[in-house]
């Protein structure tokens, strides 16, 4: 993203260190979590070594990316949203995700004067689960689109 206007948006980012960019880049963070089972079967799977296969089950029991992210992004206290099509910020979009219940509002948050992004956990445990939260990043990409563009 050197040499681009940031405050243009727009930019879908991949990235595993929750805190490597400025809150002011982005507008959702999204945590993908996973059932230890299905998490040791899969690395196993791609031939891990047991110790990294160990590394990543701590990983997720103690959930340090989910929590990194929310020290990192997601200030809870006193949010206000932005950015809703009736301007009132009450809507409700349709975040809810494996372990994550809905999250009210549309846009990013506010604090202070500041706008923060959400941080969202959605589950990874099977096919229908990535089909479920691709299409509830789908939706929110139209929906940043429609209050952005």
């Amino acid at each position: 993203m050197e040499g681009k206007n940031e405050n243009n948006g727009g930019y879908i980012i991949d990235w595993h260190i929750p805190d490597l960019f400025p809150k002011a880049w982005l507008d959702l963070v999204i945590v993908l979590r996973v059932d230890n089972g299905i998490l040791w079967e899969r690395l196993n799977q791609r031939g891990y070594k047991d110790s990294k296969i160990q590394e990543n089950l701590d990983a997720e029991i103690m959930q340090i990316i989910l929590e990194d992210a929310k020290a990192a992004y997601d200030d809870d206290d006193d949010d206000e949203f932005d950015g809703d099509e009736d301007g009132g910020g009450d809507q409700e979009m349709d975040y809810e995700g494996g372990r994550q219940g809905k999250r009210e509002g549309r846009g990013k948050k506010k604090k202070k004067g500041k706008r923060m992004p959400m941080v969202i956990e959605l589950s990874n445990d099977s096919f229908e689960d990535m089909d479920e939260g691709v299409e509830r990043i789908e939706k929110w990409i139209g929906e940043w689109v429609r209050n952005n563009c």
